[in-house]
């Protein structure tokens, strides 16, 4: 094997004080913290377990965490050396993803980009399915995201996700149709 192939990817311990997503969204990672973000942490983790409980790693397709005081706020999916979607942290709570969104407005770098397809990953996977029974917290975060997503209207959305986005409205739309019929 060559020297090349052998190479071992960074591990877990690796952080990085802030990052910057390109438009084509390929990421840069930087070691300086921006003024006012220090307790912000950028952590790549490149190891995944597949199916068969096997530890795999890979340097073109992982995940990007984005820790705000020691807490994760916000994650990037990267595929082939681009993020694809993002999301924020379903353990939120309405006040901590109100700050989560500040905080990655303030990042800035091309991040703020992915503050919409974030919070519609967000809604998308916190809406009630079937028989499911929404929690007190979970409908309280689900009634801050269309304020939060007014919030940020004015911000460009990431060209990568452009096309995600007409299948998330018509999602939406589903789900206005949805509570209307269950109205009557």
């Amino acid at each position: 094997m060559s020297a090349r192939s052998q190479r071992r990817l960074p591990g877990r311990s690796r952080k990085f004080g802030s990052l910057r997503i390109l438009g084509d969204g390929r990421i840069r990672y930087s070691a300086w913290s921006l003024r006012g973000l220090e307790s912000l942490i950028v952590s790549p983790n490149y190891q995944y377990v597949d199916l068969d409980d096997k530890v795999v790693e890979n340097a073109s397709t992982y995940t990007v965490w984005i820790y705000w005081s020691d807490r994760p706020i916000f994650l990037l999916s990267v595929t082939r050396h681009r993020v694809t979607e993002t999301q924020f942290t379903h353990l939120l709570t309405p006040d901590q993803l109100r700050d989560a969104v500040s905080v990655i407005r303030r990042l800035g770098n091309g991040v703020e980009k992915w503050i919409t397809p974030g919070l519609a990953h967000l809604q998308y996977w916190m809406a009630p399915t079937g028989s499911e029974k929404l929690t007190s917290e979970k409908r309280a975060v689900l009634e801050i995201i269309p304020g939060l997503l007014r919030s940020v209207r004015s911000i460009p959305i990431a060209r990568p996700w452009r096309p995600l986005q007409l299948k998330w409205e018509r999602w939406k739309r589903e789900q206005a149709q949805q509570r209307r019929r269950k109205k009557r």
